[in-house]
């Protein structure tokens, strides 16, 4: 009987199946055996680490207690250090106090003339001579005037007049003192004006007038850009 190539080849698939039988109960019995070509991980255990307890290594780390030896009484007052001696507390210096000086008001005598021989002094203007003012602005000067005349200036007697140069007051040329001011009195005497509409230097010029003398005489100058 001859056997054909058929015949070979059945017989080496059959010993191939059962081969991988084998392989397969091998490895399903023993999963870490050597034809295993998928073991399972099996992780290495790393031996536990054992840590000294506190107590032990404060023990260990801590020196031996030093107790000193007494020096000879000798050796004490020889070399005991000798204490520092103080510096005597200094005084302090004494603080600065800051003076403050009051301010200046400077004065502008204008010196009256007339037969009653009266006199003032402009102890307050506001504002100053030669200040600028925007042209055509309105604005309002104060004097203050004191008497130091002889006499006392009546309000039923005396005015106070424009009496030349520029007429920048808005309202009347002449009023009425407003009230009695006798010697070393003051009078405060505000009026409302408006700057000339071109640029230049004015001064506008009054005067406490009783009748036709003059107690005393004031102006105003100022600059319009």
């Amino acid at each position: 009987m001859r056997t054909s190539i058929w015949d070979i080849l059945t017989g080496v698939v059959l010993l191939g199946i059962l081969c991988l039988i084998l392989a397969f109960v091998i490895i399903a019995l023993n999963p870490q055996t050597a034809i295993n070509p998928f073991k399972p991980y099996r992780p290495t255990l790393v031996p536990p680490i054992t840590f000294p307890t506190a107590t032990q290594e404060w023990t260990n780390q801590m020196p031996p207690t030093w107790t000193p030896s007494p020096l000879p009484a000798e050796a004490t007052q020889a070399e005991a250090p000798a204490l520092p001696t103080l510096r005597p507390s200094s005084t302090p210096l004494p603080t600065n106090t800051i003076v403050v000086l009051p301010t200046f008001t400077p004065t502008r005598n204008v010196g009256g003339s007339g037969v009653g021989g009266g006199s003032c002094t402009v102890v307050y203007q506001d504002p100053a001579d030669d200040s600028f003012i925007t042209a055509g602005k309105d604005f309002a000067v104060r004097w203050t005037i004191k008497n130091t005349s002889n006499k006392t200036w009546r309000r039923d007697s005396v005015d106070i007049r424009f009496m030349s140069g520029q007429a920048m007051h808005t309202g009347a040329s002449a009023l009425d003192l407003m009230y009695d001011v006798g010697n070393g009195g003051l009078v405060d005497i505000t009026m409302d004006m408006k700057a000339p509409a071109t640029g230049g230097s004015y001064t506008t010029n009054w005067a406490l007038m009783e009748g036709n003398v003059s107690l005393c005489r004031f102006y105003l100058t100022i600059r319009v850009p």
